[in-house]
């Protein structure tokens, strides 16, 4: 097993009751979510292969370069925390307000061709509406790419990075430049 899952997002029930049922098929299962979360809802977790991470829940005000009413800020930071954790070769990525009892499928359509990004369809958009739209519910990847994609788009908003010479990552402007699109080229770009 090479894959490791990160669950991101604020503790939700709906992931952390199936923790245990899903655990085996990783070979760590990080969940990073805010320190204000209820961490009573982690209470009941028994795989010695879960590990939990937390951070205060950023201040979007503080951003730049991202739309100040959008969870794309929250999603960048739960993620790229729980990605610094990982030590599989594999990643996949969940929100924690969702889950997914198999990930066979998932793991063997990636593995084909491990040079590639594959995400599920949900959300999925036709690049004609945007370019380069992902799905960016649940995705598998290679972790050192992830972590560099994210690394990109942290530092970018956190004002470590250009915008100017990065204007890809702007979010909503043009008015088609979407999260999803604009996690994608953070992908290329790394």
């Amino acid at each position: 097993m090479e894959f490791d899952l990160v669950i991101q997002g604020p503790l939700d029930n709906t992931s952390i009751s199936k923790v245990d049922e899903i655990s085996s098929q990783f070979e760590n299962v990080i969940i990073s979510h805010w320190s204000e979360n209820d961490s009573s809802l982690l209470g009941d977790i028994k795989s010695e292969n879960v590990s939990v991470f937390n951070q205060p829940t950023p201040n979007r005000q503080d951003t730049t370069g991202v739309m100040k009413d959008s969870t794309f800020f929250y999603s960048i930071s739960s993620t790229f925390l729980g990605l610094q954790h990982c030590t599989s070769n594999y990643t996949i990525k969940m929100r924690s307000d969702e889950y997914y009892e198999d990930f066979t499928s998932l793991k063997e359509l990636f593995l084909e061709n491990d040079n590639k990004f594959v995400f599920g369809n949900i959300f999925a958009k036709p690049w004609s509406h945007s370019m380069y739209h992902i799905g960016d519910h649940l995705f598998v990847a290679k972790t050192d790419l992830l972590l560099k994609g994210y690394a990109i788009l942290y530092d970018l908003y956190t004002g470590k990075g250009s915008l100017f010479e990065n204007p890809w990552a702007v979010h909503g402007y043009p008015k088609h430049q979407t999260a999803e699109s604009i996690l994608a080229l953070s992908f290329l770009k790394a």
